[in-house]
């Protein structure tokens, strides 16, 4: 059980540190507000991750823009 509960921890501090990535490159879509990395950015995530539809819909008003 105590490896079960190293693993779990493991899995959730490599994912915090996923997201904390996927933030930053966010805030550099919003300061730049380049097309080019709005898009590489909606491909690098997986379908089924939170962060989706807000980058998506990111990448969609800097392309309008």
């Amino acid at each position: 059980m105590e490896k079960l509960n190293s693993l779990v921890s493991q899995l959730e501090n490599v994912q915090t540190e996923l997201d904390d990535e996927i933030i930053e490159e966010v805030i550099n879509v919003i300061q730049t507000r380049e097309q080019g990395l709005a898009l590489e950015l909606v491909g690098s995530l997986p379908a089924n991750h939170p962060f989706t539809p807000f980058v998506v819909a990111l990448a969609h008003k800097i392309n309008n823009k």
